[in-house]
């Protein structure tokens, strides 16, 4: 809530805004992201539900896109959103990993990886193992799997590494979480697991470790387990949870399947998770749509993906919260193909099938949603933002108006234009794109400056008081406001218009008394 004024003094500052009668003009500024638009968010009110939320409590954020989620080792928007969020939130868990992340799910990104090597099998199950992972590589897929009486030594050197770069909290106290699935009794298969230091530093020096874990249930079933790490200083070539123990020569025996692992920092109790569930290297929204619908609502592993990405938030199901990034949108225009929403049959390179396919991806997340038993309040869109390309500028404006159009026909439902965020003069001098080649991918700065700015964005949305950026009304927001609008700087043009004009003085002053 903005801090409240004596009837003087606020008397006396609405009576000099209200004296400012007169307009001038300068003309709107070009849009920057060291500068971002809070009107490049449609369906503020969504976002300010979803900031509040975040400020007090954990939720989970999880993006579906094309190349640009993962565009390379160190970069995409898994990198540049999550830091973004984290900046503003803070971190309370790294990723849902897959347990042996195949092709790019293996690769380290944002200080997190996850792969596993033989003798582990990564992609050939048994039954009923087999029900869920995901069943297309684009997806986060890969379960690790030891045959029976197959054993990998204690110099197994694989796992889920984490080191400094991740926005977690190296050093804090750490909770390790794996999912596996048990085999019926009797059955010797053993694991033994260990968090260690990464190569240069001391392998055999372990964080944590939890020895002798049977494998074996009376009733097979997916099994949780938990490894509590004390706060400690790190090395800086990072930590590895594995399924070994090398300081303690212990290896581990099949029959074993691991599933899913992630690293939670247990003194955090708000914050944010990012989370990759759709990555699909020069796909369109109508192939995340097809993929979504060849698992089903209901089918397990969306169902258990569900339930990993927000087990760790402290609450019942009902009480958990969800949001899905979409961000779609450059190469839809070159598939041509039937969409696959609820209308079904438009060209996907149509706005209306664009639209549709968005659409099926909306209605069938949120079905899974309800099928799971969580509470659909809880589940927010958030449609783009996709960076500018000159030429596809007018192709970005239509998927915008589409994008505007979902918002107001979905509850809980947001996005953000990024033809309103920059262009691709701004990014071309601050070197954002990959090359000056290759503009359909950002360099990891470019991946960065784009999360913070469209995060800037929906922070201002949900608190457009806020002038300072200090996530609360204050009277040095007023005061902010006033220099900028007598000033004719661009914080007192309250409507970025251009002008400076009495309609600033009042739309500001009204988001002033809402407060955030």
């Amino acid at each position: 809530m903005p801090q409240a004024l004596s009837p003087a003094p606020r008397f006396a500052a609405i009576t000099l805004l209200a004296a400012a009668c007169g307009v001038s003009s300068a003309g709107a500024q070009a849009p920057t992201l060291l500068d971002p638009d809070r009107a490049a968010v449609v369906a503020p009110e969504v976002a300010r539900r979803f900031v509040h939320l975040a400020d007090k409590r954990r939720v989970d954020l999880a993006i579906i896109g094309d190349s640009n989620v993962r565009n390379a080792r160190v970069s995409g928007h898994e990198d540049g959103m999550l830091r973004a969020f984290a900046a503003r939130f803070g971190c309370y868990a790294t990723r849902v990993e897959p347990a042996a992340g195949q092709g790019g799910w293996g690769g380290p990104l944002t200080g997190c990886s996850s792969s596993q090597a033989p003798p582990f099998v990564g992609d050939a199950f048994p039954r009923p193992m087999s029900s869920y992972p995901f069943p297309d590589i684009s997806f986060p897929t890969g379960g690790a799997y030891l045959p029976p009486g197959i054993t990998a030594p204690d110099s197994y050197n694989y796992g889920l590494g984490l080191t400094a770069e991740h926005p977690l909290g190296f050093e804090g106290r750490l909770r390790y979480h794996l999912t596996h699935h048990t085999f019926r009794t009797p059955s010797n298969g053993r694991i033994n697991l260990s968090v260690r230091e990464v190569y240069p530093a001391d392998p055999s020096h372990n964080h944590a470790f939890v020895p002798d874990i049977s494998t074996a249930e009376a009733q097979p079933g997916l099994r949780d387990l938990a490894v509590e790490v004390p706060a400690a200083a790190r090395p800086e070539s990072g930590i590895m949870f594995c399924f070994t123990d090398y300081g303690n020569r212990r290896g581990v025996r099949g029959p074993f399947f691991a599933l899913w692992h992630r690293v939670e920092n247990a003194d955090t109790a708000a914050g944010i998770a990012y989370s990759s569930l759709l990555y699909q290297g020069g796909r369109t929204a109508r192939a995340a749509c097809e993929s979504l619908l060849g698992v089903g609502a209901g089918g397990a592993p969306l169902q258990e993906w569900l339930r990993q990405a927000t087990r760790l938030q402290g609450v019942d199901r009902a009480g958990a919260v969800m949001l899905f990034q979409i961000i779609h949108g450059g190469n839809d225009s070159l598939d041509g193909a039937p969409s696959l929403g609820p209308i079904g049959g438009l060209p996907s390179n149509s706005a209306e099938g664009y639209k549709d396919n968005l659409q099926g991806i909306i209605n069938l997340l949120g079905q899974a949603w309800a099928i799971g038993g969580y509470d659909p309040d809880n589940l927010f869109f958030l449609i783009g933002p996709y960076h500018p390309r000159d030429e596809r500028l007018a192709t970005n404006q239509a998927a915008e108006r589409v994008a505007s159009e979902l918002c107001a026909e979905n509850p809980n439902t947001m996005a953000i234009r990024g033809t309103m965020l920059s262009n691709e003069t701004e990014f071309r001098a601050n070197h954002w794109y990959t090359d000056d080649i290759d503009l359909a991918h950002l360099s990891v700065d470019g991946f960065r400056a784009w999360g913070r700015g469209a995060v800037l964005a929906l922070q201002r949305a949900a608190c457009p008081a806020d002038v300072n950026d200090s996530r609360s009304c204050t009277v040095e927001d007023l005061f902010g406001f006033l220099i900028g609008f007598f000033g004719e700087q661009q914080v007192g043009d309250f409507d970025r218009n251009g002008e400076w004009t009495i309609e600033d003085v009042f739309e500001f002053l009204s988001a002033y008394f809402r407060g955030c």
